[in-house]
């Protein structure tokens, strides 16, 4: 169990969105806004890493929290996000040891729903995670127009070898 995560809100992972920040697509869009990080205009717990579909336009999401492997060994993630989007990860429970592992960006690029290979970019090097351990994690995306998503996988020892959205049972 995990211990001074906080907030810490075990088998879910925050979902923070900021509207009416324009129309950009960009991930910069979102981050370079006076709103980011900390005035969202809404903030949800999400029970997978998953945030809603055909929501609205001119948008940004943020899902942050902490990743917990049960099962030590070699992970590979993926993001699917429309408009572009990215994923972040620690090397521990500090978020400012992350960095980005893996993204969709430039203009119209986009993928669907759980479209998990479009683009090489969307799939992360694989990392080898410690069973327990808690791993900071946070996917970033910005919609300008249109369709819009965000999903998190994984495949490895804890996801039964399949690219699978992650559960909450693995999140706080």
């Amino acid at each position: 169990v995990l211990t001074n995560l906080t907030p810490c809100h075990a088998g879910s992972i925050s979902y923070a969105l900021y509207d009416g920040i324009g129309t950009g697509n960009l991930v910069s869009d979102l981050t370079s806004n006076g709103r980011f990080p900390n005035d969202p205009s809404s903030e949800k717990q999400m029970v997978t890493f998953e945030g809603d579909s055909n929501r609205a336009d001119g948008y940004g999401a943020v899902m942050r929290g902490y990743l917990i492997p049960p099962v030590g060994g070699s992970y590979t993630f993926w993001i699917a996000t429309d408009d572009n989007g990215e994923l972040w990860m620690s090397t521990s429970t500090n978020p400012g040891s992350m960095t980005r592992i893996a993204y969709i960006s430039g203009s119209g690029n986009a993928a669907a729903p759980r479209q998990w290979t479009k683009f090489a970019s969307q799939q992360s090097a694989a990392r080898t995670l410690v069973a327990g351990q808690g791993y900071y994690i946070e996917a970033r995306m910005k919609e300008g127009g249109g369709n819009d998503n965000l999903a998190i996988a994984w495949k490895g020892p804890a996801a039964a070898n399949q690219t699978n959205v992650i559960s909450g049972q693995y999140l706080a």
